[in-house]
């Protein structure tokens, strides 16, 4: 149900039942798309318990795989996410219970990673997540 009212949605959509002769395109059509994502496994993916994942894992798949489109984005981001993406992480961490520190962890170790490879990273974000990570270590949050 979780996943359902994350798209807006109240309760798990189900196709219409109509007799033969009334079908017309957009039905058959929604029918189509329907029976697109049982065939593709999205519907068990809607139905799966939260629960069982590891969201910690799957949120460092998602924030890495973010900072790569942004890095390979034709106007130099210097690893800042634009605010779409930030949206989409927040809400991501709040939902699922990821903490901020272990996110800024992550960050870092990515933007590290990158400034390795010689990827040209703003210093101020690497000296964001390295203070925040240290405020936390030290008790100041």
């Amino acid at each position: 149900m979780a996943m359902y009212r994350a798209t807006g949605q109240s309760h798990k959509p189900t196709p219409l039942v109509q007799p033969l002769a009334s079908k017309n395109s957009t039905i058959s059509r929604l029918q189509g798309d329907a029976d697109r994502a049982r065939k593709h496994g999205m519907d068990e993916f809607i139905s799966a318990d939260p629960c069982n994942f590891n969201h910690h894992a799957l949120f460092r798949l998602l924030q890495t795989q973010a900072l790569e489109y942004r890095l390979a984005d034709i106007f130099c981001s210097l690893g800042w996410y634009s605010p779409g993406q930030l949206f989409v992480l927040d809400e991501y961490t709040a939902r699922y219970g990821v903490r901020s520190c272990y996110r800024h962890l992550c960050y870092l170790n990515d933007l590290l990673d990158r400034a390795e490879k010689g990827i040209m990273i703003d210093p101020t974000l690497i000296h964001y997540s390295f203070a925040f990570c240290a405020s936390h270590v030290h008790g100041n949050r």
